[in-house]
């Protein structure tokens, strides 16, 4: 490999991995020339050795952009030796964990194969705008003529609601193919011990499904044939797998799918998720209300009533303490944490400087849509409503690893202006977006002139509404007790 250290992620507990929470152990490693009287001569070696608190957790490990164990489950004294032949994309697993090992990379791989062998998709309006341009038009044309299903792949304009729904349809009518993957599971049976047995079938439940019901729930309508669909699904589901045998709760992946399919149920009961989870066994119930919260914490409207209702149902300790202070750290009147971003010429900005000043703090990465939207349709008009007033900014944060491409973003226009005070994090690890968990963009909250958090989530639709609350924000005198 021509990177020369490896990055371990250990995950103790994990209720959401896109925002981190808990926040993971990471572990660096120089990769170390090998040696003749090790047996390694011509190789490079790593070693972690990682602490655990409980029996079970999730590892993560990439060299440079190759990424070989993508969250394996792991046990407490588990010892194993990865030998990676990056250039041939071969794993090879020795040692007396080695089979639990060998599963996951089997199964890792075959997501990665038919994961490839899926059309990549895109939702737009308009295809014929998209493909405006005659090279584009012709090139499209030749290749939609000459593609080969299984073969080759050409990419899916998802433009109407009818193929939306064939799309949702062809996605969930592929629960067949979980056969495969537990049939390699089942190669292994004898060979492992029973529970970790049972745990990798839950997360090969969970890591096959998880896509398709996550495109079903974004896109679903409450329409008698999407109810079809996923009652179709359902039968076929029940018929590969006895949920009553899977030790779900310990599961991430299965976790996963417990609270897309329950929260499809609920969408289309036309029934709130807290409802429909009352069926569930309380542990299944205490983790689809937990990941409910997690996930979508910024946008529910009254968040101390939901937080109110899922804690009295949360027995977990762990689970408890992290959805109490992930939203004590967001509730309006929390201080901001001393943690600094760059300028453009390298000094450290603290949140602290921008005292006397009420301000619009975004979150962005360049390349992002829905990030250039908000800046046209949101941050533009309302810095040209309150822009030239000295008791307002906004200040914008970059999460792009690379410098070069902020300053590219910056200088394109798309995605903040020069009046704004535009500052750069250095990547998704940096500690101020791990505070707030911080992982989709664009993201933004609202500070007070005494520096404090005036807003952090539940904002407006509108325009309008955002100009509403940003003047009564500048109107009031805005004093917090200390949080």
């Amino acid at each position: 490999s021509s990177s020369e250290e490896v990055t371990a992620t250990f995950y103790a507990n994990l209720l959401d991995v896109n925002f981190n929470i808990p926040s993971a152990s990471v572990y660096s490693s120089a990769l170390v020339q090998g040696h003749l009287f090790s047996g390694n001569i011509g190789l490079k070696t790593f070693q972690f050795t990682i602490p655990m608190e409980g029996e079970l957790g999730y590892l993560d490990i990439r060299i440079g952009k190759s990424h070989p164990l993508d969250m394996f489950l792991v046990a407490a004294g588990d010892s194993v030796r990865i030998h990676l032949d990056l250039q041939n994309g071969r794993t090879v697993f020795t040692g007396p964990a080695a089979n639990a090992y060998r599963i996951q990379s089997e199964i890792q791989q075959k997501l990665q194969e038919d994961r490839l062998s899926d059309n990549p998709i895109m939702f737009t309006q308009d295809r014929n705008r998209f493909l405006s341009d005659p090279d584009d038009r012709k090139m499209y044309q030749e290749i939609s003529a000459n593609y080969l299903p299984g073969w080759s792949r050409k990419l899916d304009f998802l433009d109407s609601a009818e193929l939306i729904y064939q799309h949702a349809k062809r996605q969930m009518g592929s629960a067949s193919a979980l056969e495969d993957y537990l049939q390699i599971l089942a190669n292994y049976k004898g060979k492992i011990d029973r529970e970790r047995y049972d745990l990798l079938k839950a997360d090969i439940i969970g890591r096959t499904q998880m896509q398709p019901l996550d495109f079903l729930f974004r896109n679903l309508r409450q329409e008698e044939r999407y109810q079809d669909v996923f009652n179709s699904y359902r039968t076929a589901m029940e018929s590969l797998w006895n949920p009553e045998e899977v030790p779900n709760e310990k599961s991430y992946f299965f976790g996963e799918y417990l609270y897309l399919s329950t929260s499809i149920q609920a969408s289309l009961k036309g029934a709130s998720l807290i409802t429909v989870s009352e069926a569930l066994p309380q542990k299944k119930k205490e983790l689809v209300l937990a990941k409910a919260l997690a996930k979508n914490f910024r946008r529910i409207p009254d968040l101390s009533k939901s937080v109110g209702v899922v804690l009295n149902e949360v027995q977990t300790p762990w689970i408890s303490n992290e959805l109490t202070q992930l939203i004590a750290r967001q509730a309006e009147g929390s201080t901001l944490p001393p943690i600094g971003f760059l300028d453009r010429d390298g000094r450290e900005i603290l949140p602290q400087e921008w005292q006397e000043k009420v301000v619009l703090l975004d979150f962005w990465l360049v390349g992002c849509k829905a990030c250039a939207g908000f800046f046209q349709e949101r941050l533009l008009p309302i810095y040209k409503e309150f822009g030239d007033r000295e008791d307002f900014m906004i200040a914008t944060v970059a999460v792009d690893k690379s410098k070069d491409n902020w300053v590219k973003g910056l200088e394109s226009g798309n995605y903040t202006d020069p009046g704004f005070t535009n500052l750069f994090a250095s990547g998704y690890d940096h500690p101020f977006l791990d505070h707030y968990k911080i992982g989709v963009f664009p993201t933004y909250m609202i500070i007070g002139k005494d520096g404090k958090i005036l807003k952090s989530g539940d904002f407006p639709k509108d325009l309008s509404g955002w100009k509403h609350i940003i003047e009564n924000y500048l109107s009031t005198d805005q004093t917090h007790s200390g949080i």
